[in-house]
């Protein structure tokens, strides 16, 4: 099952971004810029928009989907393709009613170093860890639970019970396969306009060789006045959740 965030503008193509681009870009040279450039700046702009929500981990991107795994040790899962990130893993018993464990995110080495035995395992003997790595060119995720936890929970006997692994990750925009004619821009409406000055700043640097001070100043301005904006909201959101408990 997947849970898609109110991310695709519901009011701007691709094609009339681009369009606009192109008009802001004749005004200072006769110079044109190729589709294929104006399509690569677009990729380009829209990641580094999309990395900005990403970093300040605001919804925009978020997704949800999961996995029904035995409960092996360690489990192993393939992961969307789409991925940037994973937010949070949880697991529940094979129907999804009871809470099993949430995993504790490590990078790949503190992973790894528990997995092969490196270090001592009794810390995480009541806990699940878990980490995201790339095996054969595909992103994966490893969980390895504890000695205790797995034994008093996910075997019955010596028989590994059904689990459903459920995975909260934050995706990467849609740049790839699109119809620059007809598709929608994968980006909520009030972030267009930045994209557009991205991508204008790419222009600029293909035209003029560099981007005017007045108009840099003004996108990094864009920039720091997004983030501020989303770590409030996301202060704001866990503030929330403190009060209610």
């Amino acid at each position: 099952m997947n849970m898609t965030g109110p991310t695709i503008s519901s009011r701007v193509k691709i094609s009339e971004v681009l369009s606009a681009v192109r008009e802001m870009s004749k005004r200072l040279s006769q110079q044109d810029i190729t589709d294929e450039q104006l399509k690569l700046f677009y990729k380009i702009s829209l990641l580094e928009v999309a990395s900005l929500l990403n970093g300040s981990l605001n919804p925009t991107y978020l997704q949800y989907t999961s996995f029904d795994q035995p409960a092996n040790r360690p489990i192993v899962v393939n992961l969307p393709s789409d991925l940037d990130r994973i937010v949070a893993v949880g697991i529940k018993n094979s129907t999804g009613t009871t809470n099993i464990a949430q995993c504790i995110l490590k990078p790949v080495h503190e992973y790894l170093a528990v997995e092969l035995g490196n270090v001592g395992t009794s810390v995480y003997s009541n806990s699940v860890i878990a980490c995201q790595v790339t095996e054969s060119g595909s992103a994966k995720l490893r969980i390895l639970p504890g000695n205790e936890i797995y034994n008093s929970k996910m075997v019955v006997g010596s028989t590994p019970i059904a689990l459903k692994i459920e995975v909260y990750y934050l995706r990467q925009p849609k740049i790839n396969n699109v119809n620059y004619e007809t598709d929608y821009v994968d980006l909520p409406d009030k972030y267009v306009p930045l994209l557009v000055k991205r991508i204008y700043s790419y222009c600029l640097l293909q035209i003029q060789g560099d981007i005017p001070t007045n108009f840099s100043n003004e996108m990094a301005s864009d920039y720091r006045q997004i983030a501020e904006f989303l770590n409030a909201e996301m202060l704001n959101r866990n503030m929330q959740g403190l009060e209610r408990k």
